[in-house]
């Protein structure tokens, strides 16, 4: 379990796709996916083990959202950390008609998002890139 753990963490991988192609290895790649939904979806006991691991990647996400910010990285990493602090990087889209307050095609300056408590649409950083 603690392998699964740890590759779920270095992947980044919110919802856990890229660690089934890596880990599930003896199930054929077109079953990898559903089978990781079979064991850690779908099953109360392994559940708990995923929704404490995107509980720490959230956190993870987070802290090196938070440094890369502090150590002021490149525009592009920065503007990349406020979405993932705000939770607004994997968000929903708006459905329907937009209020009347707000203009559309208008987007907010990321330095005016709010940070959000809850980083739930989190699904990665980064890819590949390791904040030391």
């Amino acid at each position: 379990m603690e392998e699964f753990r740890q590759a779920f963490l270095r992947i980044k991988d919110y919802n856990g796709y890229f660690c089934a192609m890596e880990m599930l290895t003896e199930v054929d790649m077109e079953g990898r996916w559903k089978e990781w939904n079979r064991l850690f979806v779908k099953s109360p006991v392994l559940n708990k083990h995923l929704q404490e691991w995107q509980a720490e990647l959230q956190n993870l996400l987070r802290a090196e959202a938070t440094q890369i910010i502090a150590e002021g990285g490149s525009q592009t990493d920065i503007t990349r950390a406020r979405l993932i602090l705000s939770g607004e990087l994997f968000g929903k889209g708006a459905v329907g008609r937009p209020s009347k307050g707000k203009k559309r095609g208008a987007r907010p300056d990321p330095g005016d998002i709010p940070i959000a408590e809850n980083l739930d649409n989190v699904i990665e950083l980064v890819k590949g890139k390791s904040v030391s």
